[in-house]
């Protein structure tokens, strides 16, 4: 058998057609990235038969782990609905609100908007009215041409502002020239968002949040008490109130980012996250049981072992999607505890006992009186319970790390993102290379 040699750290096995001859190494032995530019896939990476599993990894902020595979989709794909949303409500709204005829622009707007849906797609050879998939060069110039065009199209009149008189023509030009640098700001704005990450970042952060709230409300019963028992006697002492309740907005703002902060960095430190143990799969059993809930679980092409080759950028993206779910989980358990110092604040003090631990008048937001108290809500109330909760989630997302029983029955879902990634990972790169060698063999 003729021997390979791979320049890459970690090999993708695959399982060999029955019909190789045994002198050969099949092309998928290697990473996507170590294959020769004429073995990767021929089809486009942003064809409807990617497009799939290329969301399944966006939708965890994982695009990185695609990069260099079939199923890569590009920021002009991802921001193509964002940026038609945008173009629509620019047409029908801005357009017509900044001209004299707002009904007649409308009816110029329709024109000009079904003519150039109609015109992009026949010039790229597909149906009239087809769903728009990408972005390119030229959407991009209509997306920015087409709404001055419109303006320049619609009526306007003159005006006078305050004994200033601007003509017609002067006011269509400066309209123009405004939409004109709108749609520039606008698709600047939407695709370096795509690009950074962002947008699959919050995406995977607002279902994170989601999951974390109904997971985590059966296990708060046992992790709160241990959480109060620690800083319920902080809340009662004047060094606390007169420190915190009377920082200013932005020293405050800087104590609590401080915090989310070291956390995010301890959560994202190696100590806390094996990468490369997650991304080894010694068994056919392990891989399946990190495959089950992707796109890749009905058919298998990698066999194991098998190590998931993962760059630096890669690694990084992992770490920070990990340290998110983690840091989200202690969020919940921080507004538990905000919620608690807040209802117990309003119940138990007063403006009196405020002022006698400040030394100063409280900032009174609200008050209301019952037949035997007066309830009051201040801003030093806020700021000392929401001190309370973010460092209660720091504290948390410390000494959880360390103590398995201040997390019993806490799903933690770091690790199996991860590992799931990982696996998907490996299997895009093997189909990635089998397509290309399927290219090969029929040239």
């Amino acid at each position: 058998m003729r021997e390979v040699r791979a320049t890459t750290l970690a090999t993708v096995p695959t399982r060999p057609p029955a019909d190789e001859p045994p002198d050969t190494l099949p092309a998928t032995a290697l990473p996507a990235t170590a294959l020769p530019a004429t073995a990767l896939p021929a089809h486009d990476s942003d064809s409807p038969d990617t497009m799939p599993i290329a969301r399944w990894f966006l939708r965890r902020g994982l695009g990185s782990m695609v990069a260099d595979t079939a199923y890569h989709a590009s920021a002009s794909v991802r921001a193509t609905p964002a940026l038609v949303v945008l173009f629509l409500l620019v047409m029908f709204t801005l357009v017509p609100a900044l001209t004299a005829s707002p009904l007649i622009s409308v009816g110029i707007v329709l024109i000009v908007v079904l003519a150039t849906w109609a015109g992009g797609n026949l010039l790229r050879h597909r149906p009239a009215f087809s769903r728009i998939e990408r972005i390119g060069w030229t959407e991009g110039a209509v997306f920015v041409v087409v709404p001055v065009l419109a303006v320049l199209a619609s009526p306007h009149e003159t005006e006078v502002f305050e004994g200033f008189v601007s003509s017609a023509t002067e006011n269509r030009l400066i309209n123009a020239t405004g939409i004109a640098v709108t749609q520039l700001a606008l698709l600047a704005l939407v695709l370096g968002l795509v690009n950074s990450g962002l947008v699959s970042l919050s995406t995977y952060l607002s279902r994170e949040v989601t999951r974390s709230f109904l997971a985590t409300s059966a296990a708060l019963s046992r992790t709160l008490p241990l959480l109060l028992g620690v800083l319920f006697f902080s809340f009662f002492t004047a060094e606390m109130w007169q420190s915190i309740g009377r920082l200013d907005s932005w020293a405050y703002v800087v104590v609590l980012v401080s915090f989310v902060a070291l956390s995010a960095v301890f959560l994202s430190s190696r100590d806390q996250l094996d990468v490369a143990g997650l991304s080894r799969f010694a068994a056919d059993d392990d891989l399946d049981e990190a495959l089950q809930h992707t796109p890749f679980h009905q058919q298998r092409l990698v066999t194991t072992p098998a190590e998931c080759p993962v760059s630096p950028a890669q690694e990084r993206s992992l770490r920070l999607v990990a340290a998110i779910s983690r840091l989200v989980v202690a969020g919940v358990i921080g507004a538990a505890v905000l919620a608690f110092f807040l209802f117990f604040a309003v119940a138990t003090t007063n403006v009196e006992s405020i002022k006698s631990w400040i030394q100063a008048e409280p900032n009174v937001i609200a008050t209301w009186a019952s037949s035997r108290h007066t309830y009051a809500l201040t801003w030093e109330q806020l700021r000392v319970s929401g001190f309370l909760a973010v460092f209660s989630g720091f504290y948390y997302a410390v000494v959880s790390a360390t103590d398995p029983s201040l997390r019993e029955g806490v799903k933690d879902t770091a690790e199996d993102t991860v590992r799931e990634a990982c696996a998907a990972r490996l299997e895009a790169l093997a189909r990635s290379g089998q397509s290309g060698q399927s290219g090969q063999s029929g040239n």
